[in-house]
């Protein structure tokens, strides 16, 4: 009777103890906070560099306003492809030449074009538009892979913004 008394008293002793406990608590609750952790980062990294990209395009398109000559539709160039390097360098860097965008963001392209709009007015304005290209990767999307969900693929978006070309 005693031999088989001692397995039970030892099964309940075991169950009994709590050892460990805060250990599988720590061990449940670590795939979570690791999803909100790469949430919160790559959220605010996806945010900053896209109201930095539009910051950039406003003042692209601002300047791309005030240089062409208000006369644009009738001196009427094919194209504004020759502005695409220094609007590249107003939408990528900061005024002392600084890279503004992070690694694994990348500006793919930086376009102007203009259109002549119909009608009777005092000048002919024409309307400037620039639009930026933009690709984002995100570096913790692995993680979203630990609770069975598929890490995220690049991100490409399409910034633009257009105003009055005002002159020179």
């Amino acid at each position: 009777m005693g031999v088989l008394n001692f397995p039970c008293r030892s099964l309940r002793r075991l169950l009994r103890r709590d050892d460990g406990a805060i250990l599988v608590e720590f061990a449940f609750a670590l795939p979570i906070l690791l999803i909100f952790f790469a949430v919160i980062v790559e959220g605010t990294r996806m945010m900053k560099n896209y109201h930095t990209a539009i910051s950039g395009v406003r003042d692209a398109t601002r300047f791309m306003s005030r240089h062409l000559p208000i006369d644009l539709c009738d001196v009427a160039p094919a194209n504004l492809d020759s502005y695409g390097g220094t609007l590249e360098g107003i939408v990528g860097q900061s005024v002392s030449n600084v890279t503004l965008f992070p690694s694994g963001i990348t500006l793919d392209s930086v376009q102007a074009t203009y259109t002549c709009p119909a009608g009777d007015y005092h000048v002919e304005p024409a309307v400037v538009r620039v639009t930026a290209t933009l690709t984002l990767n995100f570096p913790f999307s692995s993680v979203f892979s630990l609770l069975g969900g598929e890490s995220m693929t690049d991100l490409t978006t399409t910034i633009t913004d257009s105003a009055k070309v005002f002159g020179t």
